[in-house]
């Protein structure tokens, strides 16, 4: 059955006439097809009648298409097939679907798809004059610009290190293309972005060399976002990580009551950060499908690499 996308003049049509009968769907249904940061698709008969549809949006330049809503209009027409028709239709290499509670949970996990990424919750009422560890300070703002040339070196290289390990950690890889080269600049200047508050960790045994870092940015009025957080990979395992994000939730407790935080499925250590030290609770996940429905391998990207791209990023190659 094929996949098409719905218009005003689409649901006039005698095919989708049936539907005014349910008037709570069929109000729904105009005031999403009138949203112009939403496409909704419909799985139709061949004859064009409507089995089932679904709610997605993407930005500029993804390969992810992202799926907020589904809905059967005849039972059991949405099914693996449906997902992978609908990529196929639209030409992206990833459906994500937004899981807000278990139970959406697990009709999406019935149709085999991957969980990605889980949205956790913390409350910072407790870190509201927390004692920062004085190795970590902040470099927002004005602060970034009288950083040494070697210290933005640095911080960039760790950035681009640590992203990488996040990319290879996807299960869908669908960071890769978007991340490497172009992606990764947007990244990058965020430590130079007003918006964002930015901590880094010195090592004193190391002549006081930056080992980590974490970022935190206002979503709006009341919602505070980690941003990112790193350390280097020799130096896992010592507790930085724990130290970094006190800072930024110290900072946040000023501005909110609660921050939030996407964790990778694939990152162990961010989720036992967050879930086990800082006993923040999951309030959201995405499940994800490849187009091929075939695991593709991410290529990993050394250090050595790491490095080399980040130089060209800084002018120094």
């Amino acid at each position: 059955m094929p996949i098409i996308r719905l218009s005003v003049g689409v649901l006039k049509t005698q095919e989708f006439a049936h539907l005014a009968d349910n008037p709570k769907l069929w109000t729904r249904l105009k005031a999403l097809i009138k949203d112009e940061s939403q496409r909704v698709y419909a799985l139709v008969t061949a004859g064009g009648i409507p089995q089932a549809y679904a709610v997605c949006s993407y930005t500029d330049g993804s390969t992810s298409l992202l799926c907020s809503y589904f809905e059967d209009l005849v039972p059991n027409s949405i099914n693996r097939p449906f997902w992978l028709a609908l990529l196929d239709y639209t030409g992206f290499d990833v459906l994500r679907i937004v899981a807000p509670t278990e139970a959406v949970g697990e009709i999406v996990k019935g149709y085999e798809f991957k969980l990605v990424e889980e949205m956790w919750v913390g409350n910072v009422t407790p870190y509201r004059d927390f004692p920062v560890s004085q190795n970590i300070h902040s470099v927002s703002g004005d602060a970034f610009y009288k950083l040494s040339e070697e210290d933005v070196k640095d911080l960039h290289e760790l950035i681009w290190a640590c992203t990488l390990d996040e990319i290879n950690a996807d299960v869908l890889g669908r960071r890769l293309s978007q991340m490497i080269p172009h992606g990764m600049d947007e990244v990058l200047n965020r430590t130079g972005d007003y918006h964002y508050e930015v901590f880094v960790l010195r090592e004193p045994e190391l002549k006081n060399k930056i080992i980590g870092f974490a970022y935190c940015h206002k979503l709006e009025p009341g919602y505070i976002a980690v941003g990112g957080l790193g350390v280097r990979r020799d130096l896992r395992g010592k507790r930085h990580g724990r130290k970094l994000a006190a800072a930024v939730l110290e900072h946040a407790s000023g501005m909110a009551d609660k921050v939030y935080a996407t964790v990778l499925a694939e990152n162990a250590e961010s989720r036992h950060l967050f879930a086990n030290v800082l006993k923040f609770k999951p309030v959201m996940s995405v499940y994800g499908i490849t187009r091929d429905e075939v695991e593709k391998p991410v290529p990993h990207v050394t250090k050595v690499a790491a490095a080399k791209r980040t130089k060209q990023i800084l002018g120094l190659l």
